[in-house]
């Protein structure tokens, strides 16, 4: 009795696990960026109102998202009153180093804390001693921020950095040519450390004229949500033209890590990997549709293309690319559709994810080729209570595992299974409903998988009712 809730609890077991055994993930819908924040309070999200809200990096992270077609996955290590030496040695810190090393985005605001806190938040600027310190700060902050962004591109160097410039935070205080000297003196400073390892991104024209807008708390130098948004808005402007970007088919261009290139007209997209190398060279070409047309059992149902890349020094990105392409969603239903990829002269089904309102396919590649969007080419009835699909079928409707009568009426075709028996062409797997328009991928193997465990829960089974049997006799 023993024995047997152990076998019942393993069958128990099996039932609840092997169902998900062959699950495999389907291609997300959108390319995940990675974006790390780093700097002072500006990046945590300190408000004007003395609370703590939402920063730039979350309207930066928004704005991509729904202009760029992005899921941005954000880590905001930003930190109310950091200073640059601050920032130094946050670098050392294995978890930021780590998020640095798989970001695809980094922006950075420092600096403006390492004057603050030598001259406060309402310095006498007509004390020459103030000034003193403010022009020895300098410097100081130019160098720092140069090994700041030294050390990201040790840990990261594919991933473009954006340093921000600094608007007035002091507008309201007496004295305002000498702080706007100060200002335009640090942002010099920054945009010359930025040099070509980060893109200088100026924010001082955004409040100036503004600074009710932006700053209505006079005794608070930090932006409402308005002047986040402000600042998010110019940052995002400067980031989009690195980040997305428009090719004619037949041209060659340079392309980026995370650069989403749109093939123009098409509903096609191509978003590179996080560790594509800089310099790599993509070339874009149409497949002729009369090569496509030809292959058995499929028709061309959307966009074809061949994609040919020259990486610098034969190096390869080791993530894959993220294709989305454009089907004709008039003529074709979501489940009749899927990206094939050109595999040695062979068209191979990809198993994408089928978005049916926006009529387009994702797939994520390890590697580029020719890809085209395909449909299966519809089942007819052949008049005899058959399925036609150009003599591969029995037409005779033979159920029940009997033999029906070709065409000719020299030749048998046996049915291994209840109902009409359909021969697919060489190569091709069943594709249920499920696997298609959000659907899963093919999984050989897995139905011998179930097949054995089956047979050796019948055989315990037997074994069980066996030795029950003999227990009974023997009593």
């Amino acid at each position: 009795m023993r024995r047997l809730k152990s076998i019942l609890s393993i069958f128990i077991l099996m039932l609840f696990l092997f169902p998900f055994s062959a699950r495999a993930e389907s291609a997300p819908v959108k390319p995940v960026l990675n974006y790390v924040a780093l700097g002072d309070s500006l990046a945590a999200g300190f408000l004007n109102s003395g609370t703590i809200g939402n920063g730039y990096p979350v309207f930066i992270k928004q704005e991509l998202e729904e202009n760029a077609g992005y899921t941005v996955q954000l880590i905001n290590e930003g930190v109310g009153g950091y200073t640059t030496t601050d920032v130094l040695n946050q670098l050392n810190n294995e978890k930021v180093k780590e998020a640095i090393g798989q970001a695809g985005l980094i922006t950075l605001d420092i600096g403006a804390n390492d004057i603050l806190k030598k001259v406060g938040t309402n310095p006498d600027v007509s004390d020459p001693e103030t000034v003193t310190k403010v022009v020895q700060t300098i410097p100081e902050i130019k160098a720092n921020v140069q090994q700041i962004l030294q050390q990201i591109k040790t840990l990261n160097p594919n991933a473009p950095i954006y340093l921000m410039g600094y608007y007035n935070a002091l507008p309201y205080i007496d004295g305002q040519q000498a702080i706007v000297l100060m200002i335009n003196g640090l942002n010099a400073a920054l945009q010359g450390a930025a040099g070509t390892m980060a893109t200088f991104v100026p924010t001082f024209d955004l409040f100036d004229g503004n600074y009710e807008t932006y700053l209505p708390n006079q005794n608070n130098i930090h932006p409402n949500e308005a002047g986040y948004q402000a600042i998010a808005g110019r940052f995002v402007e400067t980031i989009l033209p690195s980040f997305i970007k428009e090719v004619e088919p037949g041209s060659q261009i340079e392309v980026k890590a995370n650069q989403r290139i749109f093939i123009k007209g098409t509903k096609t997209v191509l978003t590179m990997p996080a560790d594509l190398p800089n310099g790599t060279q993509l070339y874009v070409k149409k497949v002729q549709t009369d090569a496509v047309e030809a292959e058995k059992d499929l028709e061309i149902a959307g966009e074809a293309w061949e994609f040919s890349v020259i990486y610098p020094d034969g190096k390869c990105p080791a993530q894959s690319y993220h294709l989305t392409m454009g089907y004709d969603k008039e003529q074709f239903e979501s489940e009749q559709v899927d990206i094939y990829a050109l595999d040695h002269g062979q068209w191979v089904k990809q198993n994408g994810l089928v978005n049916e309102a926006d009529g387009t396919v994702t797939v994520n590649t390890s590697t580029l080729t020719s890809f085209a969007v395909f449909a299966k080419a519809p089942e007819t009835s052949d008049g005899n209570g058959g399925t036609n699909d150009g003599g591969n079928q029995n037409g005779n409707g033979d159920n029940g595992g009997q033999n029906g009568t070709a065409d000719d009426g020299s030749q048998t075709g046996t049915s291994d299974q209840v109902g009409h028996n359909q021969t697919k062409p060489e190569g091709q797997t069943n594709t249920s409903s499920e696997e298609q328009g959000g659907r899963l991928p093919d999984t050989a193997g897995t139905y011998p998988f179930y097949i054995a465990v089956g047979g050796l829960i019948t055989a315990s089974g037997a074994v069980l009712v066996v030795k029950g049997w003999k227990t009974h006799l023997n009593q």
